[in-house]
């Protein structure tokens, strides 16, 4: 499982094109791939895909996350 680290200022996913969707309760990508979950129990700062037949994006938008040093991996 992928999620963003507990510290992470939001307003850096605002800069790399995330925006805020309170229906979702989290943050989309630019491409529309990437949902990153921030007040939806039980997927709080979960990294999931978003968009069907996205894969290519989704990946590469985790490349860019894990680049700037936003995520953390975990076993769970």
């Amino acid at each position: 499982m992928i999620k963003i680290k507990k510290d992470l200022d939001e307003a850096m996913l605002e800069e790399i094109g995330y925006r805020y969707i309170p229906i979702e309760g989290g943050y989309l990508s630019g491409n529309g791939a990437t949902m990153i979950s921030i007040s939806r129990a039980p997927y709080q700062r979960e990294v999931m895909p978003y968009k069907a037949h996205a894969a290519h994006e989704h990946e590469k938008n985790i490349k860019v996350l894990r680049n700037m040093g936003a995520l953390e991996e975990s076993e769970e």
